[in-house]
């Protein structure tokens, strides 16, 4: 081999050698800032007691028998996509239509998940009205990163509106809270799950009985909300209709 073919071999092997400790300190360098920023969020939560009230927008009158679910959202990966639950509980609104959770925790934070600036995010819903999602911060105050995590809606008054219209366009109106909360219930929707939905069964069974109407009055209508038959079976949760057995009315 000539002296010119040897020193291209060796400059070959030293671009080679090269590119491989770079890309490992590239790797390197991602997995430490990974580390970084993940040990900025803190390991354990708790939340403090929820109360607010909520009324009729039109008359200001309380409202009772509204169905409140909290959730905190836990989201990982590359892309912050939703990875599991930290926290799910429901309640209903009583005759001064008020509604109160109780504080919770501490609890272990998973390493694959955490809260941000929008937990916690409840949703209310009352057959005739209009739902109504609330995130957290809406008066600008961020939450992330917090331990202690609190509502800025505690110790509101929240109005729901009245729907008008016919049971499809009803349906129709329901389609994203009922994507919101069917996560709960598809392993193939959350990577990280269990038996969320056990935890929500009035909210479950209020929009099933709004499809049931739906499809009785035009079963040829698109809209399709969620329904405790669509439950994936996990032997760990049990059967699903078994479970809402002890819920209807």
């Amino acid at each position: 081999m000539e002296s010119g073919d040897w020193r291209r071999c060796e400059d070959m092997t030293r671009l080679r050698l090269t590119n491989k400790w770079v890309r490992r300190l590239a790797i390197a360098a991602g997995i430490f800032g990974v580390l970084f920023v993940w040990s900025t969020y803190p390991w354990v939560y708790w939340a403090k007691p929820i109360e607010a009230t909520v009324v009729d927008a039109e008359t200001q009158e309380p409202l009772e028998g509204v169905i409140v679910v909290a959730m905190w959202i836990l989201e990982g990966g590359y892309h912050n996509d939703e990875v599991g639950f930290l926290e799910v509980l429901e309640t209903v609104t009583d005759s001064k239509g008020r509604f109160h959770f109780d504080s919770w925790g501490p609890v272990w934070r998973p390493g694959w998940g955490v809260l941000d600036a929008k937990d916690p995010r409840m949703y209310l819903f009352k057959d005739g009205y209009r739902y109504k999602q609330l995130l957290n911060g809406h008066q600008g105050r961020s939450t992330t990163g917090a331990m202690g995590r609190r509502s800025t809606w505690s110790g509101e008054t929240i109005p729901l509106e009245r729907f008008e219209g016919d049971v499809d366009e009803y349906a129709r109106s329901l389609s994203y809270l009922s994507n919101r909360i069917e996560p709960l219930a598809h392993r193939s929707l959350m990577p990280h799950w269990s038996c969320e939905w056990q935890k929500i069964p009035r909210l479950i069974l209020a929009i099933e009985k709004v499809e049931i109407r739906r499809k009785v009055a035009n079963p040829r209508s698109m809209a399709e909300l969620m329904t405790t038959e669509e439950i994936a079976y996990v032997e760990v949760c049990g059967s699903a209709s078994d479970f809402f057995k002890n819920h209807r009315p």
